[in-house]
């Protein structure tokens, strides 16, 4: 697939210039945009400090290897998180009825 450039490709029948219309999907209906996942905003965020820490020359796969090993090890923290607080609030809610 080619990118088309707007301003420079016109239209063959009518010499118009050209619009892009966005995205659609196979029936013919607009797409939706979806927000950016947490994951990509995670390795948005962190790409360049994983690439400085893993030095030059590191292939990409590597850098996103390590990227991915550090979103496990944050979701785990926050799930271990979660756990305590939810522990918290029962035990909490357990002395106040009594």
């Amino acid at each position: 697939m080619t990118a088309i450039v707007t301003f420079w490709q016109v239209c063959s029948a009518c010499r118009g210039q050209l619009q892009a219309l966005g995205r659609f999907n196979a029936d013919g209906t607009h797409a939706k945009v979806r927000a950016p996942s947490q994951y990509s905003l995670f390795v948005k965020d962190n790409f360049a400090s994983q690439k400085q820490k893993c030095g030059p020359g590191t292939p990409h796969k590597e850098i996103m290897q390590a990227l991915s090993a550090s979103w496990k090890a944050r979701a785990a923290s926050r799930a271990a998180d979660d756990a305590s607080a939810l522990v918290k609030k029962l035990s909490f809610a357990e002395t106040a009825n009594l």
